[in-house]
């Protein structure tokens, strides 16, 4: 059994600028159910997921019998290799999270699915707890919130067309014209970036609201370049931009609080454990 430890969370980045948070995170076996403390209120948990390495040796160990079998059939539809590998260890790990959450072993977590085919919690221990899971390369994000829906998304810097000529048509096909107009003033070496921060927004945003991620909708959503109120769904939403670090760039989106109009009062609590496989259940403990 592990010895219990505590550990520091790293800087993050909010609506509200740079923040160091402090948390404390019980250690637990992988075997152990005993349920951690879920987000507080207006707070995001956001795990940091290394896809390859150890925690995908891991997963391929844990796979047969931790996935269902509609998991496993999926895996296999997938045809490269790396694709696989890469989307077995964000599942497998999904369960691990959220089984330290449920205290449910991570093979006994159950989801249910919506039209687009978005999981959610199904069965005792987990009808409070909203999450979404998102990855790119090799590595995945999962926000993790408390009665209240959270959609994320995460994408490399160098994702999309190759050429300057694709990424306008790109842009075109899925900016609203507001953003269109900010996107073509922007010098080239910085549109790539500006267009896929714009799309993890949109993304993120869509995922909150159960929307399907289509280029129509896409392109009906406004999102800010940062983080912000975003538009262009039912209800009133906010984005979070946490700093994934390496060439990548997120989203999160939340609802938002139209009661102060605040848009900064969300916290990010981001788990990076220093060995993933060692430390995958740890939580973080406010009480």
């Amino acid at each position: 059994m592990t010895a219990p430890s505590s550990v520091t969370a790293p800087s993050f980045m909010t609506a509200s600028g740079l923040m160091t948070v402090t948390t404390f995170m019980t250690v637990t076996t992988f075997t152990r159910v005993t349920p951690v403390a879920a987000p507080g209120t207006r707070q995001v948990h956001l795990w940091t997921v290394p896809l390859d390495g150890p925690a995908a040796d891991t997963a391929a160990a844990l796979a047969p019998s931790v996935l269902d079998p509609g998991e496993r059939r999926r895996a296999t539809r997938l045809l490269l290799p790396e694709d696989r590998r890469r989307w077995t260890t964000a599942r497998v790990t999904l369960r691990r999270v959220l089984g330290a959450y449920t205290g449910l072993p991570p093979a006994r977590i159950a989801f249910a699915y919506g039209r687009h085919g978005r999981p959610r919690l199904d069965g005792p221990g987990g009808r409070r707890l909203r999450f979404n899971l998102t990855h790119s390369r090799d590595r995945a994000l999962l926000a993790v919130c408390r009665d209240t829906p959270v959609g994320a998304d995460l994408e490399h810097l160098d994702a999309g067309p190759p050429d300057e000529r694709g990424l306008d048509e790109l842009a075109e096909a899925v900016l609203a014209p507001p953003e269109l107009g900010a996107y073509r003033r922007l010098p080239y070496p910085d549109r790539r970036a500006a267009l896929l921060r714009r799309w993890t927004g949109k993304e993120a945003l869509l995922k909150a609201t159960g929307r399907g991620v289509t280029l129509s909708a896409v392109r009906r959503v406004t999102v800010p370049d940062g983080a912000g109120p975003a538009y262009g769904v039912p209800g009133a939403w906010t984005l979070l931009r946490p700093a994934p670090g390496g060439p990548y760039t997120a989203a999160i989106a939340v609802p938002r609080d139209t009661r102060t109009g605040n848009d900064k009062d969300w916290e990010v609590v981001e788990i990076v454990p220093a060995d993933f496989n060692d430390a995958v259940d740890r939580a973080v403990d406010h009480g």
